[in-house]
């Protein structure tokens, strides 16, 4: 389940990427994507095996069952912001946005960038 959801994650950024990509005249090319996307989907498979470990080192002896967790919501958190980058680029918006803002006092997760007007 917690790789499953790494994987829908970085095909959904890839695909944002891409279409982010186009937007800006760039060009793509499969051979980097591929690459690039393979790299995440390693990155996320070590991110799994370092929560497992923390969640034995620490999260066992402190009776803190739920540390694995909070290391995959917080790398999952950063592919979530990426993804919503590249989505909102694709469309041409400037807006950024942080999902960490949701666990803070603030909850305006999304902040739409004036645009400079030329």
């Amino acid at each position: 389940m917690v790789f499953r959801t790494g994987i829908i994650l970085v095909l959904a950024d890839l695909r944002f990427g891409i279409e982010a990509a186009r937007k800006r005249k760039e060009e793509i090319r499969l051979s980097r994507a591929v690459r690039r996307t393979i790299n995440k989907i390693i990155d996320y498979l070590c991110w799994i095996f370092v929560a497992g470990a923390i969640g034995m080192t620490f999260g066992a002896p402190f009776d803190l069952p739920l540390l694995p967790v909070l290391v995959m919501l917080v790398v999952y958190g950063i592919e979530i912001n990426s993804c919503f980058a590249n989505y909102f680029e694709s469309q041409g918006k400037k807006v950024r946005v942080n999902i960490f803002k949701f666990f803070s006092k603030r909850t305006e997760i999304i902040e739409i960038e004036e645009e400079e007007k030329e």
